[in-house]
């Protein structure tokens, strides 16, 4: 794109790095939540649930679903980088 250097930081940079902090810090959170879940199922019940395991799965199919739909967007984005 000519208007825009790939070594410039560019303002429109710092709300995704805003994102991705808070999704990780998130992401961690909920680890840890369920982390503590079977600890205290496992006391409780004798087995655990395996809460990180649903956690890390269900981050997996959310990630691979943002990964289709951004092939998806490919067409039209060249088309609208062919424009500039």
């Amino acid at each position: 794109m000519p208007s825009i250097s790939p070594a410039r930081d560019d303002q429109h940079m710092v709300p995704v790095r805003c994102h991705r902090f808070i999704g990780g810090f998130t992401l961690a959170s909920l680890v840890t939540f369920g982390e503590i879940m079977d600890h205290h199922i496992m006391s409780i019940a004798g087995t655990p649930v395996g809460f990180s395991s649903l956690i890390i799965l269900v981050s997996t199919i959310s990630s691979a679903k943002r990964q289709v739909q951004s092939i998806g967007q490919t067409p039209r984005m060249d088309a609208i980088a062919q424009r500039l």
